[in-house]
């Protein structure tokens, strides 16, 4: 789980620069940046995703105006890192619906 929390904290770094730059040399640092403020139990927009999701928001060291989401599905399976944005699934976050 660690990696794609750290790629996103090496993508939100390379497009801001030294502004979200956070005191971790390795993959497992990045943990003492991010701390958790809400979860929730929620379902995609999409009608044809019937999963569950387990969305735990965080505030993080690099990027504090938006913060950070880590979404799961079904509880157990990270499937999404991001900025928070109030979406479960890639889809959802670009409008892309299935019914």
């Amino acid at each position: 789980m660690t990696l794609p929390i750290w790629q996103n904290y090496q993508e939100i770094l390379e497009a801001a620069g030294d502004d979200a730059k956070v005191d971790a040399a390795r993959p497992e640092d990045i943990w003492r940046f991010i701390w958790p403020t809400h979860g929730a139990v929620l379902r995609s927009i999409s009608a044809a995703d019937r999963n569950v999701y387990v969305r735990i928001t965080c505030g993080c060291g690099w990027e504090p105006e938006h913060g950070l989401q880590l979404v799961f599905r079904a509880g157990c399976e990270l499937s999404r890192v991001s900025e928070y944005d109030g979406h479960v699934t890639e889809e959802d976050a670009s409008g892309i619906t299935t019914t």
